[in-house]
């Protein structure tokens, strides 16, 4: 039963580690755009995105401690964990900033 919960768990988190990717890539090319209204629509969805993430790893030890693969970077959780939350934080500054 612990390895399924592992395997699946894994594979969860690895799905939505390829969805922050690409979340995070339309991020980045609406704030070079200045395009603010819609960076602040993918800066929240990247932010229930890393939610669902960190509660997936969450549901096994075997998730916690591995390795994972996030824009060509090996990481582990903790180390997402803060990339993702200095990225959002950065990502809100500049578009409050600009009034959105």
């Amino acid at each position: 039963m612990g390895l399924f919960n592992a395997y699946k768990s894994l594979s969860k988190a690895n799905d939505t580690l390829k969805r922050l990717e690409y979340t995070f890539g339309r991020l980045q090319t609406n704030m070079d755009l200045c395009n603010y209204s819609a960076a602040r629509s993918y800066c929240n969805d990247a932010a229930s995105l890393v939610r669902t993430f960190l509660e997936t790893v969450e549901q096994s030890k075997t998730a916690e401690i591995s390795m994972y693969t996030f824009m060509g970077q090996k990481m582990r959780v903790m180390q997402l964990a803060m990339f993702f939350n200095e990225a959002l934080q950065s990502a809100n500054a500049i578009i409050s900033k600009n009034g959105y």
